[in-house]
């Protein structure tokens, strides 16, 4: 059973967003997302759409989002749209970093895949807890960034 208090995740995911400008990957910034299912803390950083990346596996993406999810951690979602509908479609890529690695880290390897540098298996990655269950590590973790704002 969860419990009241749970840490706001917009610092953390702040702060990664921060670090991937201080490298020169521009972005939108934190933004919540809602998903279908039970209640969990989702959000997502759009990628600027300007930066050019080297990966050969990106080139017909439309756009790049970084997706930080309290039950899976981080990957990266390459997002098409297809067909004449205008349908979206996401192919996704696990950061594998756990769930709340150093925001520096976050920004180095979503670097290194964009320069080719890294490969990253396709796939949202494994369930690492559940949002439902408590987790005092987590949300000690997570309040130690604080929302700006």
């Amino acid at each position: 059973m969860r419990s009241e208090h749970r840490a706001d995740p917009r610092g953390y995911v702040q702060a990664v967003a921060a670090q991937l400008a201080e490298t020169g990957l521009g972005n939108g910034g934190a933004v919540a997302v809602e998903r279908p299912g039970p209640p969990r803390r989702v959000l997502v950083i759009r990628l600027d759409s300007d930066f050019h990346w080297e990966a050969a596996s990106l080139a017909d993406a439309d756009a790049l989002r970084l997706e930080w999810d309290e039950e899976r951690g981080w990957a990266l979602h390459e997002v098409h749209t297809v067909g004449h509908l205008h349908s979206t479609a996401y192919t996704y890529y696990a950061l594998g970093l756990g769930l709340v690695p150093e925001p520096a880290e976050v920004a180095h390897v979503v670097r290194q895949f964009l320069a080719d540098e890294l490969i990253l298996g396709t796939g949202q990655g494994p369930r690492l807890r559940r949002s439902a269950d408590d987790d005092a590590d987590l949300e000690r973790l997570l309040a130690t960034y604080p929302p700006a704002g």
